[in-house]
């Protein structure tokens, strides 16, 4: 998640043994990541780094930008215990549609200058998560998303 807000990309070093076999603990992880991808991977292919949010100080989400559409992605590695991700950095519009990816119906949301956008999470039970690992909350139509980086 980091690389990816931070415009970078990531190396996975997962080769085959001698034999040409990948190694069973190696499969796992590549099927975790797929997985993943499956549901989320709009917040990762075909984004860059919002620069926005590098201001932002919060080191449990982290931020993409799509390269084709007014979208934001909150990557978050911790789901709050109260249900609300409060968010800073993100300025709506009246525009603004915020969804989990992976969770069909869209989420509510409220803005305040002081504490900034507050997005009402579901409550959800481990077998209704989307994923183990980490959500992604879409924002679209920020006041300011900005340009795309170059």
């Amino acid at each position: 998640m980091r690389v990816a807000a931070y415009n970078g990309n990531l190396l996975l070093n997962i080769g085959p043994r001698a034999d040409g076999l990948i190694p069973f603990v190696f499969q796992e992880r590549l099927r975790a990541i797929g997985d993943w991808l499956r549901v989320h991977g709009a917040a990762i292919f075909g984004t860059t780094y919002w620069p926005v949010a590098q201001r932002e100080n919060d080191t449990a989400v982290y931020y993409t930008r799509a390269l084709d559409a007014p979208v934001v992605n909150a990557i978050l590695l911790d789901w709050p215990a109260d249900n609300r991700l409060r968010l800073r950095a993100a300025v709506p519009s009246d525009d603004t549609v915020a969804t989990l990816l992976g969770h069909a119906p869209s989420l509510t949301w409220q803005y305040a200058n002081d504490t900034g956008l507050e997005v009402a999470l579901p409550a959800l039970t481990p077998l209704t998560l989307p994923s183990p690992y980490a959500w992604v909350v879409t924002l679209t139509h920020l006041a300011n998303l900005g340009e795309v980086p170059r």
